[in-house]
């Protein structure tokens, strides 16, 4: 059985930030906010769409 952040392909904001190629401060400050929109809070701990990281890395490049 599937946790809900499996099914859904959530990663952490650690997770993200790694991803992404930062750190997590540095996510938290400048990207956590941008992503509001797609952000799953689960608990207390945020969680953002692989697939929604992967298109705000492609509209952003430089």
């Amino acid at each position: 059985m599937k946790t809900l952040i499996e099914e859904n392909n959530l990663m952490s904001i650690e997770d993200a930030a790694r991803y992404i190629g930062v750190t997590t401060k540095t996510f938290r400050v400048n990207y956590s906010n941008k992503l509001n929109d797609v952000k799953h809070t689960i608990g207390k701990k945020c969680y953002f769409p692989k697939d929604s990281l992967k298109r705000f890395l492609i509209s952003n490049k430089n």
